[in-house]
């Protein structure tokens, strides 16, 4: 997963198995007069002034002032975050970048180091007497300590505290005990440092397994983590603290307990990133106290209160329970499962952590993927599970919604949560079928044969399973235009992904008929009949996805062709009536635009009806009107094109509906002239001419001239040589420009 090593960077896991780290003391001196920043920092995979970027990123406030009060947001602060490798750059290879590391810079992929920061007070003040915070960093990279199995909070907190090397470098953290020997923290003392900026080694995880990880995970503790770990997935998590400054203390607070507070909750921390996959804590920030009135980057925090748009976890206080927010549905699927497994299928929790921690989980990946989590959780029971289990938790959701809809009393509001519920359910089986496909769970030949027919029964017989059906060719195709974007197959080749899915959806009776368009059309053989009924039939998503799939599919099998008159008269619409692609979101009348034009070349009036269509979308021909009039049939072109106009002025007419048609494709060749240019030759240039002039009064014309194509011709006739101007033409056009310039009823 990581790149090369620099020459110069430390290598992430040695030969004797230790994990090189670098580390940061970051603060002020005493009497200081300038503001927070790195003190020392050793060269090991950043800069300093990268080191510095990244603390100040993911900074949780400015710590209240020091007290003997029991005190939820006092120090220390224990902050976890992470920050990406620039591997391609060989300075920052070499520990040797330069202060360019910030938001521009982060990756959701490639690899990272795990970091963690520890804030104290210290026993410095700077000039204005105010008492000094310290704050000691270290950090590695995740897939070395992913490796070593070291990749918990708890391990880096005790490198800070007692390993010998670290401490020796960054120094102790004020109120800490002693160094100790170091053996928590699996030293490698006596080895020694290599300068006084060299990385420091952290060995084996001795005492940072899957059972110190399981302590705070016991009684009720359990389903509140796996709750936390559920709504990680989806949003921040605010865990809102009840013990407050605000509250009479029993006694003051000695260091003993603001240490033992910190090492609690960054305990449960470390137990709720446990309950997710391993790679997934790679790009989780999780903080001991996080002030809620600063705008901070972490994900997972102890507060006191939750900012907008956290879900609020207030914990267990005096004589109150824990309380959890209403969770959305990926959490509470992923909740319900941790649950499920844990108190009905009797899984030890420590089994459920190292699952998932195993090797196929440990591979850095973001957090917000519930769909990602949810499988890899449910691999445990082992395959089976997927169909049994997952693909049916989904559709009792969509029965509970269905019943809801039947009790409500309007009709209307039945209708749509009917709707709703169809759509969500098909969204998220879908999502969870294209996941295992991708892991290689589904699709994958031989060896997931069996699972490919469990899955296949399982969608067929849970309802709902033709919009599944669709959603996943369409979904494919899109997969397929991909891969031809990037060279990889080419039009007129048996599109893969496209085949693939639907060999396997035809294996089932019920779906043969929702799929009967694809099929056909990977075959060679679409279907216009099939491609009408798609374009009419907009539900239950209220567009065109399905025929603009299936004339993508079409163009990816080298037959689409056979669908361009049936293209051309849905754009042109139906006389009286609105065009039929107005009512769509811009979004999906610039798919359509797109989409033709990638068409490929065909006759002249094939050619000259896209142009017109994409006119009609608000977009420019496909060939620039230049380039269509300088071709070697430009004659041939112009006289489709004035065809293919007739056509649609006849359909609409010059009235209220049919005029703002006509000044759109106006507008539209106007401006391809105003991008593009003229032809240079007169002859081809008085051709242009002829055919603007033909949309005025021609056959069928719209009897005036927009302000686009006005402006345009006025400009050409005035900065053009009276000499290159056919002066019949010159003139019918002066005529033109005479005409009122309203253009519209």
């Amino acid at each position: 997963m990581s790149g090369p090593a620099g020459e110069g960077r430390p290598s992430a896991a040695p030969v004797d198995g230790a994990i090189e780290a670098g580390w940061v003391a970051y603060g002020k001196l005493a009497g200081d007069t300038d503001d927070y920043r790195v003190l020392r920092a050793s060269r090991a995979y950043f800069s300093r002034a990268d080191y510095d970027a990244i603390l100040r990123r993911f900074t949780p406030g400015t710590p209240p002032p020091r007290t003997g009060r029991p005190n939820s947001a006092g120090l220390p602060w224990v902050i976890v975050s992470y920050a990406p490798l620039r591997s391609s750059d060989p300075r920052a290879a070499a520990g040797q970048g330069t202060a360019s590391w910030g938001p521009a810079r982060q990756s959701s992929v490639g690899e990272s180091v795990l970091g963690l920061a520890l804030c104290d007070w210290t026993d410095l003040s700077d000039v204005a007497g105010r008492s000094v915070a310290g704050t000691a960093y270290l950090c590695a990279p995740f897939s070395a300590l992913a490796a070593a199995g070291a990749a918990t909070y708890q391990f880096l907190y005790s490198a800070l505290r007692t390993n010998p090397q670290v401490t020796a470098a960054i120094g102790q953290p004020s109120g800490a005990p002693g160094a100790g020997t170091g053996a928590e923290a699996g030293s490698s003392a006596g080895d020694g440092a290599a300068g006084r900026d060299a990385a420091v080694r952290l060995g084996a995880p001795q005492g940072h397994g899957v059972d110190q990880l399981a302590k705070p995970l016991g009684g009720e503790n359990f389903r509140l983590a796996a709750a936390v770990a559920g709504l990680l997935l989806c949003q921040p998590v605010a865990l809102v603290d009840p013990v407050g400054a605000g509250q009479r203390p029993a006694r003051d607070e000695t260091e003993a307990d603001r240490w033992a507070r910190a090492e609690a909750r960054l305990a449960f921390l470390d137990a709720v990133a446990a309950l997710l996959p391993y790679g997934q804590r790679a790009r989780l920030v999780a903080s001991t106290w996080a002030d809620s009135a600063t705008e901070h980057r972490i994900r997972l925090a102890y507060t006191d209160q939750a900012r907008q748009g956290d879900a609020a976890v207030r914990l267990a206080g005096a004589g109150r329970a824990a309380s959890l927010p209403a969770m959305p549905y990926p959490a509470a699927d992923y909740f319900e499962l941790l649950v499920e497994l844990r108190e009905r299928r009797g899984i030890p929790v420590e089994r459920i952590i190292t699952h998932l921690a195993e090797p196929p989980y440990r591979q850095a990946h973001r957090i917000a993927d519930p769909t990602y989590a949810l499988l890899c959780l449910a691999d445990l029971p082992g395959p089976s599970f997927f169909a049994s289990r997952l693909l049916t938790s989904a559709r009792a959701r969509n029965t509970a919604l269905q019943a809801a809809a039947v009790a409500t009393v309007d009709p209307t509001r039945r209708k749509k949560l009917k709707e709703r519920a169809a759509l969500e359910d098909a969204a998220s089986t879908v999502a969870m079928l294209r996941a295992q496909w991708a892991r290689g769970r589904l699709l994958a030949g031989p060896a997931t044969a069996t699972q490919d027919a469990e899955v296949l029964a399982a969608l067929a017989g849970r309802g709902g399973e033709r919009l599944v059906a669709r959603e996943l060719v369409r979904l494919a195709v899109e997969d397929d235009q991909r891969a031809a974007d990037a060279g990889r197959a080419g039009t007129g080749s048996v599109p893969a992904h496209s085949a693939g899915w639907l060999a396997w959806l035809a294996h089932e009776p019920s779906l043969v008929a929702a799929i009967r368009p694809f099929t056909d059309t990977v075959a060679g053989s679409p279907s216009k009949e099939a491609f009408a009924q798609l374009l009419s039939d907009r539900a239950p998503w209220g567009d065109t996805r399905y025929a603009l799939t299936m004339l993508r599919l079409a163009r990816l099998s080298g037959c689409s062709r056979a669908l361009h008159q049936t293209v051309w008269r849905w754009l042109r619409g139906k006389p009286g009536s609105r065009l039929p692609f107005d009512t769509l979101s811009p979004q999906d009348r610039a798919a359509w635009a797109q989409e033709l034009a990638l068409a490929p070349a065909g006759l002249h009036r094939d050619e000259a009806e896209l142009d017109l269509g994409r006119l009609l979308l608000g977009e420019g021909p496909v060939e620039p009107l230049r380039a269509r009039m300088t071709a070697l049939y430009w004659r041939e072109y112009r006289g489709s094109f004035q065809l293919a106009y007739k056509d649609l002025s006849w359909t609409h007419g010059i009235g209220v509906v049919g005029l703002p048609i006509l000044v759109r494709v106006m507008d539209g060749l106007a401006g391809s002239l105003d991008r593009d240019g003229w032809p240079d030759d007169p002859e081809q240039a008085n051709g242009t001419l002829v055919l603007l002039a033909w949309l005025v009064d021609g056959e069928g014309g719209a009897r005036c001239v927009s302000d686009g194509l006005r402006e345009t011709v006025t400009r050409y006739l005035n900065e053009t040589p009276k000499s290159s101007l056919y002066r019949a033409t010159a003139d019918r056009w002066r005529e033109h420009l005479k005409l009122p310039r309203q253009v519209t009823p």
